[in-house]
């Protein structure tokens, strides 16, 4: 998600990052930030770009 361009959402007050397919993923330091100053969602329209792969357990 770092390579995807960044984008403020002034009306939120966080940033987001757009994935290749358009949509808007919460920016995952911004979001650390905010929560440490006292809370914020991730809720958003995901297509599911923003969850990492999951590993073979094997």
């Amino acid at each position: 998600m770092r390579t995807w361009p960044l984008v403020w959402r002034e009306a939120y007050g966080f940033s987001d990052r757009i994935c290749p397919h358009g949509v808007g993923h919460p920016d995952p330091d911004d979001v650390v930030a905010l929560q440490a100053a006292g809370g914020a969602t991730t809720a958003h329209a995901c297509d599911g770009c923003c969850i990492a792969p999951l590993r073979d357990a094997r």
